[in-house]
């Protein structure tokens, strides 16, 4: 049987992607009103590997820094830096108690030929989606370590989430504590008696199980190896409310047909989406598949195939 391979980069692009530094500047602006993806769901950001904190800007530094904007690029940037206090560590924190956060980079363009001598592009930004630092700000971030500099960086412009702009700072602040909760025991959650829990697990384990391995170049999906898990989350999903199956949940913003195409079945599965009401049938069809199927089908997930 043959495996499909995927590479993970551009499964990334699907999930979670800036497409700034692939564009020329002049389509910056027509591309960031396209194409700038919505925020994503709380149970699908703390799968990405990032460090999470809640944080306060407490200086910027006079000095800006030249770095590559990503790993073996060409492209240089220069980013303007920040120094940001950790108020309260969520993920991958480890007791630093400040950062330092190299933001709104600007794309040095190399030096071009043009007739009877060389020009140089003028700078523009990666970005035209600006993360909105400035001393005195308090925010929930989500950064990643630059490869080679020694301070953080974003990927998107919601990677901070200001206070002063998000009035549900405090309850997005608790939900990823609460998904964090679910991935050191997801089995309790699932085995709960509130649907709610029961959905924030399906929601955090089929947001893992649909986000590659950091780093990996190459992925292939391959059903997870408890039989139990699997079992519970397809229940999970059967007993959801699917009267109301587009409304996405007020806590996670998933709803129910979200997650059950987080499963990405395919025929081979049993899964022939063939509907003339597709409004009426699919949600009929898609919980008997999910009862019939609830101890055979295995869920499966991404890793590493390199």
């Amino acid at each position: 049987m043959k495996r499909l391979l995927i590479s993970a980069p551009l499964l990334l692009c699907a999930v979670n992607f800036t497409f700034a530094q692939l564009v020329a500047p002049e389509h910056q602006a027509q591309l960031d009103r396209v194409a700038i993806l919505p925020q994503p769901p709380m149970p699908q950001r703390i799968v990405t590997g990032k460090t999470i904190f809640v944080g306060k800007v407490t200086a910027i530094e006079p000095k800006s820094v030249i770095a590559e904007i990503a790993p073996g690029s060409k492209a240089e940037a220069r980013y303007q830096v920040a120094v940001v206090a950790i108020k309260e560590g969520i993920q991958g924190v480890n007791g630093v108690t400040s950062v330092r956060l190299g933001f709104n980079p600007v794309v040095i363009p190399k030096k071009i030929a043009a007739p009877g001598k060389a020009e140089r592009k003028r700078p523009y930004p990666v970005s035209t989606r600006q993360v909105p630092i400035s001393v005195g700000v308090e925010a929930l971030f989500f950064l990643k370590r630059h490869h080679k500099e020694t301070f953080f960086v974003t990927e998107a412009y919601y990677d901070v989430m200001t206070r002063q702009s998000n009035p549900n700072f405090d309850r997005d602040v608790a939900l990823l504590k609460r998904c964090l909760k679910v991935r050191r025991d997801p089995m309790s959650y699932l085995r709960s008696e509130k649907s709610s829990d029961r959905l924030l697990a399906v929601s955090v384990l089929l947001a893992e199980y649909n986000t590659p391995p950091v780093g990996a170049k190459q992925v292939r999906r391959v059903p997870i190896d408890d039989a139990e898990k699997s079992k519970l989350i397809l229940e999970a999903l059967a007993k959801a409310d699917w009267n109301n199956w587009r409304k996405p949940d007020p806590e996670t913003n998933l709803s129910v047909v979200a997650l059950f195409n987080y499963l990405r079945l395919t025929p081979a599965d049993g899964w022939r989406p063939r509907f003339r009401d597709y409004n009426k049938e699919f949600p009929v069809a898609a919980q008997k598949w999910l009862r019939d199927n609830a101890g055979k089908y295995r869920v499966q997930r991404y890793v590493a195939d390199e």
